[in-house]
């Protein structure tokens, strides 16, 4: 059966999906479409029909689209744009789409897997599996998804990195004595209510309500807003922050500026395997262990799924354990 679909362009777009045949085509007009998608059809059903030999793009192509047109849009691309760079430089994108097969993308599984974790190869095999789903649904290119057909990588195991009582006041004296205040009080707002890096640096003082102790963030990383309450010490540190005027974002801090005091700061603290992000992991563990449930801590911290969220589950345990 034909679908047309007018393009951006004023174009037409047959689409032809009848008998495990599936074709497509564009023309200038609607009519041209029409009877080019009649003939292709007729063709189907008397057994004539042969098909025509489309040049299809390389892989590279086919990723530098998808970073243009998906990844671009992504509120947070950082990582996903650091991914599609890595399978740029990899020979396999070099070959038209229609030379790739299951074995090609398992080899490039065992390339990336000598130098990356499990977990980190498991994502570039799920971003090339979207990048061949979104360009046969939605750019009407007749391919087949290779990665359909091969094992993929074990999930990785997830972090769980915890701030001992010695790293936490090591943190909190250099903080302080930073030349930029900022920082301390970004520190210690991430592991009182563990909101991400780029929620914090893109707060402004109209997000926040200090009378009602929440910070409502806006358009988050899952695309919904949130409310995250403040607990008492996270209120009297940004009542101290905060200037007379109320007004304009609360940090100056840029997400690169913020990653190099971070790791300077590590440095001269000899911290050593701590990440920012750490710091969120730290907030949700520190829920748990004061009496929260799952939906609790997800409705603070918005995560997506409970699933997301298991990893917890030993410390909720432990507090059921001492109710029995």
């Amino acid at each position: 059966m034909a679908s047309f679909t007018k393009l951006k362009s004023g174009k037409w777009r047959a689409q032809i999906r009848k008998d495990g045949v599936y074709t497509s085509k564009t023309f200038t007009t609607k009519t041209a479409a029409r009877t080019w998608a009649q003939r292709i059809e007729v063709a189907i059903e008397t057994g004539e029909y042969q098909a025509e030999q489309v040049q299809l793009p390389t892989l590279g192509k086919l990723l530098d689209r998808y970073e243009t047109e998906v990844t671009s849009k992504k509120k947070s691309n950082k990582a996903e744009r650091s991914r599609l760079r890595t399978l740029h430089a990899d020979e396999l994108a070099k070959q038209p789409l229609e030379r790739i097969t299951a074995p090609d993308i398992a080899a490039l599984r065992d390339r990336l897997a000598k130098t990356r974790s499990s977990g980190t190869v498991r994502l570039m095999i799920a971003l090339i599996s979207h990048v061949y789903t979104v360009a046969r649904k939605e750019w009407a290119i007749p391919v087949t998804n290779p990665v359909m057909d091969i094992r993929k990588p074990p999930p990785g195991r997830a972090r769980d990195r915890r701030l001992s009582r010695e790293e936490t006041a090591q943190l909190f004296r250099l903080g302080k004595s930073h030349r930029n205040p900022e920082l301390l009080i970004i520190i210690r707002l991430a592991i009182e209510t563990g909101m991400r890096q780029g929620e914090i640096l893109g707060l402004t003082w109209e997000d926040v309500d200090l009378d009602s102790r929440i910070i409502h963030l806006k358009d988050t990383k899952n695309g919904s807003d949130r409310g995250v309450p403040l607990s008492r010490k996270a209120l009297r540190m940004l009542r101290h922050h905060e200037p007379d005027d109320s007004e304009g974002s609360l940090f100056s801090y840029t997400g690169d500026g913020l990653r190099a005091s971070w790791k300077k700061l590590l440095k001269k603290g000899g911290i050593e395997n701590l990440r920012f992000h750490d710091l969120r992991h730290e907030a949700a563990s520190r829920f748990f262990e004061k009496g929260l449930d799952s939906m609790e801590v997800a409705a603070i911290t918005g995560h997506k799924t409970l699933q997301m969220l298991k990893r917890y589950t030993h410390l909720s345990a432990a507090k059921l354990a001492d109710k029995l």
